[in-house]
This record gives C-alpha cells, structure tokens and sequence, in this order.
C-alpha cells in the first residue's frame, strides 16, 4: 500500500556532477522526483494503411524535484551549498558559523525518494529556486527548493538515524535597515515586519550534447538574483521605507532568524543580508491595523562584496 504518511526524502551530496552518492542527510518536510519530459508524439505517415499512427518519437528524458519544509538550522547546509555557493567558508569550534555568499560554482546532489515504498534515486539534482518565508504569529519558518536532475533510478534507501530538530519560528524574526555599505544589522526597525519571503533564483537551463543519450549532459546558468518581500506594519519606519522606495534609494536589508536556542556556546541562528531596492507595493490591512507591503530586488553592494548573503550558526563543523 503506498500510503503518504510513509514518505521521506534524503540528499547526498556529489563530488562529481551526476555521480550519485549515498544520502548524509534526512529533510524532514514534503518532496518528490517526477518526470517533466514532453509526451511522446505519435507519426502520422503514409503506410498504404487506414491505421493512424505505425511509431512513436523517443523523446529526451527530463526529471525535476521539490521540496517544502519547516526551516531547520542543522539541514539548510545541504540545502545552502546547492543553492548558493559550493564551499562556504566555516569557522568556530563549536557553534559552527557557515557563511554562505553566492557563487559561481553549485554543488549537485543525489536526491532519495522513498514514496512509500518505491524508492527513487536522482543524480545531478540541482537547486533552480531556493525560497523563504515566515510570518511573525508563531508558525514555521518554511523553505522551499526545486530544480532540475540528470537521471532517475530505482533504488533502495539509505539508512539513517532520525536526527533533532532546530527549526526556526515565525516569531523568532527581526528587521534592520542600513545604508549601502554599511555593516549589516546595525540598525533595527523594531515592531515594524509583520511578515516576509524571498526566493533565490539560479536561471538553470538543462542542456544536450551528442553524447547518444537521452539525459540532459548539465545545466548552465543564467543570471542569478533575490528577490523578496516584507510586509509592516504602517509605523514611522515603514513611513522611512516608502520614502526611500519612492527616491529609489540603495539600503542594506538584514532579516535576523533564531537566536534562541543554545547551539553549544551560543544560539542557533540565521542572518539573510540583502543590498536591495525598495520598492512599494500596496497598503492594506492586517488584523484592524494599517499595513504597507514593499517588494524589494538584490543589487551588488561593492562594499561588502555581496549581492547577499545568509550566515547560519548551528552545531554542524561539516
């Protein structure tokens, strides 16, 4: 009986792209591996015969995978070195600090799919769109990754032990607005951020070379960018905020995760710096009070050396 409730999905991550390895990691959350390919198309041709179709085309093979869960300190490094940058730097003995600034090389995954007893393993899977978002009346900070893989297979899983969770709340969150270049997190707008999202997008295209095989042979890449969005409450900082939308004025955003739970020495938390610009959306309503929603575009800070960047303190060296 393939029953939901019996799920998981697990990731491994690769030394060489599509070169599948045994799973380290266990997402607690929701996912799958399906197919995206085009449907065969059925030839019409002249036979001398009143039968429609005598073949069908053997299309290339294409796969994709998803995955949505509550944000966990400890599992978002898998999730980070394939979304944002393939060797962060790490430093700390205990907490771990793992900084994490874009770069131009990704890590590639093997992703395990057990549905409920038929289990699936997806060699050179990649993240295209890495998301986040949280709002600040108690639930889980969620996160959401989806992308592209080389090939799928039926395997067996990979035995791992259940592991504690560190997932962050909507109401462990906080908001600082600088200048361009200027430290991030300097500056709190307190009890302003009602709730927020962004999403990091890679621009993954899958490409085929001659190599007589109906799987992709990698992806390239496109232009990559964050883009987000956060809604407050309409205060005298949010006032701040739509001045500077309206003057199209570069600011340093900081959203602050965590920084409640011990990680050994210090707390688990996660920092996303975002060199941005604002622009305002619309003004609303959230329980009986006035709100304002802004949208807001990454844009490379020359001072930091970023165009953003997401530092995560856990208990994990590796």
């Amino acid at each position: 009986m393939a029953d939901i409730a019996l799920r998981s999905m697990q990731v491994g991550i690769e030394s060489t792209y599509g070169t599948g390895v045994a799973a380290t990691r266990e997402w607690y959350g929701e996912g799958k591996i399906q197919s995206s390919s085009s449907p065969a198309v059925m030839v019409n041709e002249d036979r001398g015969s009143y039968d429609a179709h005598h073949r069908a085309t053997e299309n290339v093979l294409e796969y994709e995978w998803e995955f949505a869960g509550g944000l966990d300190l400890d599992d978002v490094v898998e999730m980070l070195q394939m979304a944002m940058d393939d060797g962060p730097a790490v430093t700390g003995a205990g907490p771990y600090v793992w900084t994490f600034t874009p770069s131009p090389a990704l890590k590639s995954g093997t992703i395990e799919w057990d549905s409920s007893g038929q289990v699936w393993d997806l060699d050179g899977a990649m993240v295209d769109t890495f998301g986040l978002s949280g709002t600040a009346n108690g639930e889980d900070v969620t996160v959401e990754l989806a992308g592209p893989g080389q090939t799928r297979a039926t395997s067996s899983l990979t035995s791992l032990s259940d592991h504690v969770t560190n997932v962050v709340q909507g109401w462990e969150l906080k908001l600082y607005m600088d200048a361009l270049g200027a430290t991030p997190g300097t500056t709190e707008l307190t009890a302003t951020i009602i709730s927020w999202d962004i999403e990091i997008t890679n621009s993954l295209t899958r490409k085929y070379k001659g190599d007589n095989s109906r799987y992709i042979n990698g992806v390239s890449r496109g232009r990559r960018m964050l883009t987000g969005n956060i809604l407050c409450c309409l205060n005298a900082s949010a006032l701040t905020l739509l001045t500077n939308a309206e003057a199209v004025t570069e600011k340093l955003i900081r959203l602050e995760l965590g920084n409640n739970v011990s990680a050994g020495g210090g707390n688990y938390y996660m920092y996303i710096d975002v060199p941005c610009v604002l622009s305002a959306n619309e003004i609303g309503e959230d329980e009986e009070e006035t709100t304002v929603s802004f949208e807001f575009t990454s844009i490379y800070d020359a001072t930091n050396t970023f165009a953003y960047e997401v530092t995560v303190q856990n208990s994990r060296a590796s």
